[in-house]
């Protein structure tokens, strides 16, 4: 499903339970994905954002349970609270050095989700973020990252690695 380029936001809700969407590639006149807009859109398995975009919203693409892989650009900077929940087919996540924000539970129910690397951007790991991603083996913090909050990680019972550069004095919260 291709969107076209005049189009500068994806609305609330705007595709929500969508089964029949397969593939969705973002233009790059797109800067926002609002809230919910592909939640529960269980077809799709691939999703290609172009550069251009800043943030995903809320629950944007929560319970596409049959997502395989997401392009994200290097223009997105922040990714909303449960914004790939649930996502049961997502193996990696590869976020960008421009995202600055990340909010609690954006990656939680990932349950095949086997790595993720957080750019030196980001200062904090939020509540939950992988919250029972239960194929999770390895965890790569970039520079920036100063705070793990509680509960981070909580679940992730097949953490094999987590690295963490020498540089960084990181408080990690119980739970995590």
């Amino acid at each position: 499903f291709i969107i076209s380029d005049k189009v500068t936001k994806i609305h609330y809700n705007a595709f929500r339970s969508n089964t029949s969407l397969k593939s969705i590639t973002i233009p790059k006149s797109v800067r926002y994905i609002e809230d919910g807009a592909f939640a529960g859109c269980t077809g799709i398995t691939r999703i290609h954002l172009l550069d251009g975009i800043l943030t995903i919203g809320d629950n944007a693409f929560a319970d596409c349970k049959n997502l395989v892989s997401v392009e994200m650009p290097d223009s997105l900077t922040r990714i909303g609270e449960y914004a790939f929940n649930g996502c049961s087919s997502l193996k990696e996540i590869v976020i960008p050095n421009s995202v600055t924000r990340l909010e609690p539970w954006a990656f939680a129910n990932c349950t095949s989700l086997q790595s993720i690397s957080f750019p030196d951007n980001i200062t904090v790991i939020s509540e939950n973020m992988c919250y029972a991603c239960t194929s999770l083996t390895s965890i790569d913090f970039g520079s920036g990252v100063t705070h793990v909050r509680p509960d981070s990680f909580y679940g992730c019972i097949s953490l094999e690695r987590l690295y963490i550069p020498k540089n960084i004095k990181t408080k990690i919260k119980r739970f995590a």
